[in-house]
């Protein structure tokens, strides 16, 4: 995976994910994220080069997306994921509910 940020006027800072992002790489896109918010700037990250993502990777997608980062750019397969688990009730503690 490849990060590169640009910083736009106005306080904008789009994050550039490219390549595959696994849960071994995550741990940089989360750093690169809490770095621009510590700068003061508001995060987009842009994932039109993206190539390969894991279920982890997914998931934290759409639990960015749900605390307010816009995710440009979003292949189609990961923007179906990730509103289908954003969509999909919430299991109390793991635990799947039974009728």
């Amino acid at each position: 995976m490849r990060i590169t940020v640009s910083y736009q006027a106005g306080g904008g800072a789009t994050i550039f994910v490219r390549e595959a992002l696994s849960n071994a790489s995550m741990g940089e896109l989360r750093r690169t994220i809490d770095r621009v918010r510590r700068e003061g700037h508001v995060p987009t990250v842009n994932l039109a080069e993206l190539t390969l993502a894991d279920r982890v990777s997914l998931q934290y997608l759409a639990a960015i997306r749900k605390d307010g980062i816009a995710l440009q750019e979003c292949p189609s397969y990961v923007d179906v994921w990730i509103n289908r688990t954003l969509d999909a009730p919430q299991q109390s503690a793991g635990h799947a509910t039974h009728p």
